[in-house]
């Protein structure tokens, strides 16, 4: 996108696939009648190169990237994208605050964790945020930096908030290990980072396990 960087340009809409209803949608974007609310499901690169994944017409082909996809390269390699998974704008503004976290871990590799946090539309329109969850685990584990285990969409009205909540439970916190050939929670200080994409972070905590 080598006019991306252009002083006159302040946002991108970005239809993605749409259907038989994409004019009206974006004519109800671009005039304000309905605030977006989308987000990326993909990252977005500066450059091809920036990508780890290249065309290969090959009959056999090796997927040396392992677990490195998407945004989990982009974080591993410390990469900066033009756009990351999970972003998209709004008319609105959001602020996050007040994360708490409760882990617990129980016999038979079981575990549960519960956050919450207060999201607030402190700006002047009503508008959704797509709250996300991303977690790291203990280095130890060799997993990506981190990895979304959770997202809720929720709707708040101007000068409002809402307390947001997950729940990660054994699925969510484990990985598989070769070895055993099983699903397995690792041992360690885990982070969990909510934001409003991988890049955009807004509260962390830690927990043990």
């Amino acid at each position: 996108m080598p006019w991306i960087d252009h002083p006159n340009i302040k946002a991108v809409v970005w239809p993605g696939l749409p259907g038989q209803e994409s004019g009206n949608s974006l004519a109800d974007i671009l005039t304000g009648k309905v605030n977006p609310s989308g987000r990326l499901p993909y990252t977005i690169a500066k450059k091809a190169s920036d990508y780890n994944a290249k065309i290969d017409s090959s009959a056999k082909i090796v997927y040396k990237e392992k677990l490195l996809m998407g945004y989990k390269w982009f974080d591993a390699q410390n990469i900066t994208p033009q756009f990351p998974f999970g972003h998209g704008l709004s008319y609105t503004n959001f602020t996050y605050s007040n994360l708490k976290l409760k882990a617990k871990k129980g016999h038979n590799n079981k575990a549960k964790v519960t956050a919450s946090v207060v999201v607030k539309n402190s700006g002047s329109l009503d508008g959704a945020e797509v709250v996300q969850a991303y977690l790291s685990f203990p280095e130890s584990a060799g997993e990506p930096p981190k990895v979304l285990r959770g997202f809720e969409k929720v709707l708040i009205k101007k000068g409002k908030k809402t307390t947001v909540k997950f729940t990660l439970g054994s699925t969510e916190l484990s990985i598989w290990d070769i070895k055993s050939s099983s699903w397995v929670i690792p041992s360690g200080q885990f982070t969990l980072h909510i934001g409003a994409s991988s890049r955009d972070i807004r509260q962390s905590g830690s927990f043990t396990l």
